[in-house]
């Protein structure tokens, strides 16, 4: 390794981290990264090699990049690529701290009192967290109960609820109840209930948040008053909790894991939703007092499961690439670029005409296309998309399929997957090409015998029971390398077939794995959940690199969160509102932008480096300091442009769509909880516990074992039956958004591949090989072409240009 490739490298990963939020949410042009064929890093090195490195070898014969120093420099720009834009950040920051500015404004959730089961939220008391009505009530009419803190509850309560409550059941009816909690909730926001108390009778925890509260109070600054308020609240709740136990539950454990709990802080919410002409706010401008604990949980489980999937891939990568000789699209575009010719500075497939074809093809194409979008005079435009929806009321029943299904009637050719198809297994290339069709015909039978196609009890535990199968399917191929790896990670001696990279990938993922587990302790999981959660979540990155370096789909989404599973195999009754709603920041925060999830970047930054003999032991420690320094950088970047400029008023998802959606589905919950007469014990539930009140749902079991035996039963058949069509990668995709959008152009690089064969032989199909090769290449620079053509404009003009998206 080269130092001037390494520095080289470093600069280039951090170079994206740093402009792809200012890229995609300012200036609004095609993503710099968006999926796992990212162009800044494949774009780039087209350029680079097509540009740059016939300039720089004009300065002298050792100047050009060799291609050991470029696979290097690729592997580090990959390895940046999770965090900056839909891996992480696009949602981190309006995920966390939007749902306490929304909750004022939605009366469902202050219904439910949603935020109150939050770690952290707010210190009213909810429904859910009075254990016992009965004990309760008669505490408030037991005039000798604690005066110094129960009576200003007596005297906060109305009057006809003071005579309901003396004349009526054990168990207050519905109306009675809600007036009990306004009153305690009142005297919560409103009171100082320590100062009537004797300090020796206050809980320790109490005496450290008095003192804080003493100290903030005294402190004139208008952004303590939000923290002094909190503070009250908090030992209030603490005071009343501690006097009425039997009745009352304490406060959720853990967190906080929203930045400025809610009430929502103004210094947290204002400054991302009124965007202002004021002055610009530096680094130590930016609220950090009321985000430091909602980064180091989040944040730091982001981390932990990206130097997990380090780990993971540093274990799996030998038996992918060397036993099991999967394909590695991406990687091998990038070799078969860098390839170097015998003489002069372009690549060895430069050499070719064939090459300069598609590249003009692809490239010709998104120019005219460009063109016509940025000036209206400029007629000309090659179509790319054709739409057939009139071929929709030939089949009704096929409208019926869910998640956007419509997008196959109107197909788009993408240079790009055509290229990358070109060079798969049929049987690979076929399978993505028909998942999306096969899809409509499954959803429209389901649909003809009137069977429900709800997502939740169908759709998601089929495509989790697809991607478990595949999973169980990945071990038992690689049963004996696997176990000799785990032998040797735990010091038991170490097989020659093992390297000392993947024993130490090994280590380095359960270590990881296990602090990611007690960072969601700290949150307010037990440590039955936590463990859960990582442990799905490490399914989840294990298959979807599996599926992009075997198939070299580009656009990943799993199609199901750990949140969603953990409630359909245990039920709401056993996860309770608190840990629940912990899952999905989680699930939705963390892991949600799997189209972007580090492992396949680090999977394909491996595969390239051992294509130029860089060994993963050697490339692995450079990969683990840019998975930290690129998330510190695009962290530290999209907070100072979100809270200088705002969020991103067209990203709705973002913005407002992801925020809501999670905590309607909590209130949902909750809502269902108290209907049940369940909520109170739910909120009790922890650890082994949770066992003892597991409710499954049959129908969700069953759809789960559906998809478990087609992956399973599809890979068998696989291995046993050479003629067999079909890869199990089909029912891990089908029912997902990226099939849709990419298999009709994977279906017709399978096409074209096989015409190509039937027609031409080997010999035809290796003479198209460098067309492919141009036509992937010339979509990437037209992409990367029109980036800065974009940058350029809000340069010297300050407003947003046209935005020409290839993908």
């Amino acid at each position: 390794m080269s130092i001037r490739a390494l520095i080289l490298g470093l600069l280039w990963g951090l170079l994206i981290a740093a402009l792809t939020y200012f890229n995609g949410h300012v200036i609004r042009q095609t993503p710099l990264i968006g999926h796992h064929f990212p162009l800044a890093v494949f774009g780039v090195l087209t350029a680079g090699l097509l540009l740059l490195n016939p300039l720089l070898r004009r300065l002298g014969p050792g100047t050009p990049l060799r291609p050991a120093e470029l696979a290097l420099m690729l592997a580090l720009a990959l390895a940046a690529c999770a965090w900056p834009g839909q891996g992480l950040l696009r949602t981190f920051v309006p995920a966390l701290a939007m749902p306490s500015h929304m909750a004022q404004a939605e009366p469902s959730w202050q219904a439910a009192h949603v935020m109150s089961y939050i770690p952290g939220g707010s210190a009213e008391l909810a429904p859910g967290h009075v254990r016992d009505w009965a004990a309760l009530r008669q505490i408030l009419l037991d005039a000798a109960a604690d005066p110094p803190v129960i009576e200003p509850v007596r005297q906060a309560l109305p009057r006809e609820t003071q005579r309901a409550l003396a004349a009526g059941l054990d168990e207050p009816d519905a109306n009675v109840q809600r007036a009990v909690l306004k009153a305690i909730n009142e005297v919560i926001r409103t009171q100082r209930l320590w100062v009537d108390v004797d300090a020796a009778m206050w809980p320790a925890a109490v005496r450290t948040q008095v003192a804080r509260h003493e100290q903030v109070s005294s402190d004139r600054e208008p952004a303590h008053a939000h923290e002094a308020q909190r503070l009250r609240e908090a030992i209030n709740r603490a005071l009343l909790v501690h006097a009425m136990p039997e009745a009352l539950a304490p406060a959720p454990r853990g967190g906080p894991v929203l930045p400025g709990g809610s009430p929502p802080d103004p210094a947290v919410t204002d400054p991302l939703t009124q965007a202002s002409d004021m002055q610009w706010r530096s680094v130590g401008d930016l609220p950090w007092s009321a985000w430091r604990a909602p980064l180091l949980i989040w944040g730091g489980l982001a981390l932990l499961l990206g130097l997990a999937s380090l780990g993971m891939v540093l274990l799996v990568h030998p038996q992918w690439l060397r036993h099991e000789k999967l394909a590695y699209p991406l990687a091998r575009f990038a070799q078969e670029l860098m390839r170097p010719a015998e003489r002069g500075a372009l690549p060895a497939i430069a050499r070719s005409q064939g090459f300069w074809i598609g590249m003009a093809i692809a490239g010709g194409i998104h120019l005219v296309n460009g063109l016509h979008l940025w000036f209206d005079w400029f007629f000309i435009h090659v179509p790319l998309t054709y739409p057939f929806f009139a071929l929709m009321e030939l089949f009704p029943n096929a409208s019926v399929a869910p998640g956007g299904a419509w997008r196959l009637w109107m197909p788009t050719i993408y240079f790009s997957v055509l290229g990358l198809a070109y060079f798969l297994r049929s049987e690979v290339s076929l399978s993505l090409g028909v998942a999306g069709y096969c899809w409509i015909v499954f959803s429209a039978l389901l649909f003809g015998q009137g069977v429900a196609m709800e997502f939740g009890t169908m759709i998601l535990p089929l495509n989790f029971g697809a991607h478990l199968g595949l999973a169980l399917a990945v071990l038992y191929l690689g049963r004996r390398y696997y176990v000799q790896a785990a032998r040797s990670a735990a010091g038991l001696g170490r097989a020659k077939e093992i390297s000392a990279s993947a024993t130490w990938g090994a280590r380095l993922m359960v270590v990881c794995a296990i602090g990611a587990g007690g960072l969601l302790v700290m949150a307010g999981l037990d440590w039955l959940l936590a463990s859960a959660f990582v442990v799905l979540a490490m399914l989840m990155l294990l298959v979807l690199t599996r599926v992009q370096v075997e198939t070299g789909l580009f656009t990943l989404f799993a199609g199901w969160t750990p949140v969603a599973i953990l409630t359909g195999l245990l039920g709401m009754e056993a996860i309770g509102p608190t840990s629940y709603l912990v899952l999905m920041l989680g699930s939705y925060v963390v892991l949600g932008g799997n189209t972007e999830a580090l492992a396949p970047f680090l999977a394909n930054a491996m595969a390239i480096g051992e294509g130029q003999r860089i060994e993963p032991r050697r490339a692995a420690p450079w990969l683990a300091v840019m998975v930290v320094a690129s998330l510190l950088v695009a962290g530290l970047v999209t907070f100072l442009l979100q809270y200088n400029l705002g969020l991103d008023p067209l990203d709705e998802h973002a913005s407002a769509g992801l925020p809501r959606m999670m905590f309607d589905l909590g209130t949902q919950q909750i809502s269902e909880l108290a209907a049940t007469g369940t909520l109170a014990d739910s909120v009790s539930v922890s650890g082994l516990g949770r066992l003892g009140a597991l409710a499954s749902e049959p129908v969700f079991l069953a759809w789960l074992a559906v998809g478990l035996v087609l992956a399973v039963g599809c890979m068998g058949l696989r291995l046993r039956l050479a003629w067999w069509p079909i890869h199990p990668v089909l029912f891990l995709v089908w029912g997902t958004w990226p099939i849709y959008i990419y298999g009709p152009a994977f279906l017709l690089g399978w096409a074209v591949k096989g015409v190509v064969i039937r027609f031409t032989g080997v010999r035809g199909y290796e003479a198209g090989k460098p067309v492919m090769v141009g036509l992937v290449a010339g979509e990437l620079l037209a992409g990367l072409g029109w980036i800065v053509v974009g940058a350029l404009y809000y340069l010297f003009t300050r407003q947003s240009p046209a935005s020409y998206s290839i993908f």
